[in-house]
């Protein structure tokens, strides 16, 4: 392992240097960046406009349709994505279109796919079964014929399918955040921006279609979990959605997502970005993984308090069997060798629906390319992910002869090929990997503010870092590194997969947590500890806490 600093402290630093070199590390030096930093504006439409930079010829042309088909009583489709920035984002345009069709005739229904039968996006097996009236006949309305289909977190790349839609006379609107291709499908609008999330570009398309509502205005707790939970940066207009929509979160006025919150046990009075990572967008995603993914959409547009008690019940039980399929598959996938420079790991045992959580765990723990991939009878599917600077899409691509459909970005990707290939593409992407990867990609490397002395950390200090939050990518939770570490006492927690601990260092002692240690035994010293320095919260008491990111003994 490699540590890095990205700054020299030295002792005479006090809390108030150290929070300021964080930001300047991050890039905020003014006052005027840093205040803004801070405390970032309330995202109202203008200022969407002004730092998405969406052409508003686009969003024009959408209010005029999306009013036209409303007027004239049309049957209006919005087709979404199976995961948590899918969801929410269906959730908001689908409830806007509801508040602006009050007085109308039109029906307007909700298309999310499912990832087994369907696929990603708009496939065409999902377009068979929209046009051939199938996707609705489990609906109130067994006869809806969509004259208009808006996407939402999908179809920028979707030419052909798009094509076929307008041969059948349905009009389409593309709203999308992902990767163009050489060509743009010829819809009749398109709302496209990389800058935040599908649920971002929702929220702002519904602001401008509806004038800004309140009631949408409203629906910005549901952008803030789609954008945190698709991994956009926090930064800029990002950090103001997410910002000002857990403070929303926090005092829902959604029905399904305090049911959802309620279940899962959450009790702070304020919810943060690591409750919408690790509890809330994992049920949310868990459903599409492994069940029907308009359990969550539903849970996220009811006004029943007895039904989204029953959803968020049945979302928690999907999570856990989420769990236990990755738990189960991980174990089975650290079987496979991790001998050459890329691992892959082959079963008929894995669910496709969570392989891309165990290719990310298997490229975590031995800092390499991973590929998983589920076995079918005649199609199998894989999913691939990749430490920082491997691009795994572009070795994928160099088996395309090999595989049937194969996309994704420099980090994560998917794939299908057929099953009696698998060998063939085993030994081919090994071959590759072992050819272009240089090794020192593969030594894991990570980084740090700067070193500190334990007697440098401070509650004062941990209270300055809260005021950075939310954070995530792009701002994580600062981390220093501290050397040469007595260990005076050492707790085993949670049937010894946790570790609790004192380290001492010239006088100086401070409490640290390390989650999945799974250490045999306890150590006598440290050689480098880094961590980030938090507040343990028990009742109306605070306390300084380390938390051990990684521990070079």
């Amino acid at each position: 392992m490699e540590i890095s600093l990205l700054s020299d402290l030295t002792q005479k630093n006090s809390p108030s240097d150290i929070f300021l070199k964080v930001l300047e590390v991050r890039g905020y030096r003014s006052k005027e960046s840093i205040a803004t930093f801070l405390a970032p504006p309330f995202p109202t439409l203008n200022y969407l406009l002004e730092n998405i930079k969406i052409k508003s010829s686009s969003l024009t042309k959408t209010k005029a349709i999306v009013e036209e088909e409303i007027q004239k009583g049309r049957d209006i489709c919005v087709f979404g994505d199976y995961d948590a920035d899918g969801i929410t984002s269906t959730a908001i345009l689908w409830q806007t279109l509801k508040l602006l069709n009050q007085k109308s005739k039109a029906r307007i229904l909700p298309f999310i796919p499912d990832r087994t039968r369907h696929g990603y996006g708009l496939s065409s097996r999902a377009l068979d079964d929209i046009l051939s009236g199938s996707a609705f006949q489990g609906t109130h309305y067994k006869d809806f014929s969509p004259s208009l289909i808006i996407t939402v977190d999908n179809g920028i790349t979707a030419n052909e399918q798009v094509a076929r839609l307008r041969a059948n006379h349905i009009k389409v609107i593309i709203s999308d955040h992902h990767t163009p291709g050489t060509t743009l499908p010829k819809c009749d609008a398109i709302i496209h921006s990389d800058i935040t999330s599908g649920a971002g570009i929702a929220w702002l398309t519904s602001l401008y279609i509806s004038d800004s509502l309140q009631a949408v205005l409203d629906f910005i707790d549901l952008a803030a979990i789609g954008v945190t939970a698709d991994q956009l940066p926090l930064k800029g207009i990002n950090r103001s959605i997410v910002k000002h929509g857990l403070m929303a979160l926090s005092n829902s006025k959604n029905k399904g997502l305090n049911a959802l919150i309620k279940s899962a046990g959450l009790a702070s009075p304020v919810l943060s970005t690591y409750d919408i990572n690790y509890v809330l967008a994992p049920r949310l995603n868990a459903v599409g993984r492994i069940d029907n993914p308009l359990t969550a959409l539903r849970l996220l547009c009811s006004d029943s308090d007895l039904q989204t008690a029953t959803l968020a019940k049945m979302m928690n039980s999907s999570n856990e069997v989420r769990q236990e399929l990755t738990s189960a598959s991980l174990s089975l996938a650290l079987k496979s060798p991790a001998k050459d420079k890329v691992m892959v790991a082959s079963s008929p045992e894995f669910h496709e629906g969570i392989i891309g959580l165990v290719a990310g765990k298997l490229a975590e723990t031995h800092s390499r390319p991973a590929i998983v991939i589920s076995e079918g009878k005649e199609v199998s599917k894989g999913s691939a992910r990749s430490p920082k600077g491997v691009n795994i899409t572009t070795l994928l691509r160099q088996t395309q002869d090999l595989l049937l459909s194969v996309g994704g970005h420099e980090q994560a990707a998917g794939f299908s090929l057929k099953t009696d290939k698998i060998p063939e593409f085993i030994a081919k992407i090994t071959r590759i990997a072992n050819t272009e990867i240089k090794p020192e990609l593969l030594v894991k490397k990570v980084t740090a503010i700067a070193e500190l002395l334990l007697s440098q950390i401070s509650l004062p200090l941990a209270t300055l870092f809260e005021g950075l939050e939310p954070f995530g990518i792009g701002n994580s939770k600062p981390r220093f590194v501290s050397r040469n570490l007595t260990v005076l006492e050492w707790r085993f927690l949670g049937s010894g997969k946790h570790s609790k601990f004192t380290v001492e260092q010239d006088g100086a002692s401070r409490e640290v947590i390390w989650f999945n240690s799974n250490l045999a035994t306890p150590p006598s010293h440290i050689s480098s500890l880094v961590y980030t320095i938090d507040i343990n919260r028990f009742r109306s008491n605070e306390s300084l806490q380390l938390t051990a990111q990684y521990v070079v003994l």
